[in-house]
């Protein structure tokens, strides 16, 4: 759990014990073994008995899913594997993490030659950083139990894996499946 005093934001254990000091602006929970952290207007990773493991030195970062994570640099965004290798250089508005193999990202469309495009369109990567949906929604959330909820025109459906619609955009509202129910 994370904590925070007048010193900073630090990490207790189940039983209330500091184990990590209050020594970070800011802190993220931990997932893979590390959690970001901020220091001084930079994010890095810090493993669990407190040890920098990744030095702060990203504008923003997530926390690490599928054996990457998303930090934002000053080209925009990348992700990272814990050695902190940029594994993949992205040129989008926006991105979000790995789920299932596949992470969101919006690609910004301002300079499309046609007017009714939005300024933005989201899509799915691999973890190659190859898309393998290309961007036509207006938003979208992240994979679960193998749908994710897409937007077109105001409204919320389900595409699979390979960007096939299967849940027709019909919803005014659509959150994650879970144990194969999503909530709409």
């Amino acid at each position: 759990m994370c904590v925070g005093t007048e010193a900073g934001v630090g990490f207790v254990d189940k039983t209330g014990k500091l184990v990590i000091e209050p020594r970070f602006s800011e802190a993220k929970d931990f997932s893979e073994g590390l959690a970001a952290v901020s220091i001084a207007e930079k994010w890095g990773f810090v493993r669990k008995n407190g040890e920098i493991a990744i030095p702060p030195q990203f504008n923003d970062a997530n926390s690490f899913s599928q054996g990457l994570a998303l930090v934002k640099v000053k080209e925009g965004y990348a992700y990272i594997n814990q050695a902190a290798q940029v594994v993949i250089h992205l040129s989008v508005t926006d991105a979000g993490d790995f789920h299932e193999g596949l992470a969101r990202v919006i690609v910004s469309n301002a300079g499309a030659k046609d007017k009714h495009k939005k300024k933005g369109s989201a899509g799915y990567i691999d973890k190659s950083g190859k898309t393998v949906i290309e961007p036509r929604f207006d938003d979208a959330c992240d994979f679960s139990e193998g749908l994710a909820c897409v937007v077109i025109e105001g409204k919320m459906g389900y595409i699979d894996k390979t960007g096939r619609m299967v849940v027709a955009p019909e919803f005014d509202s659509a959150e994650d499946f879970s144990e194969g129910l999503a909530i709409v």
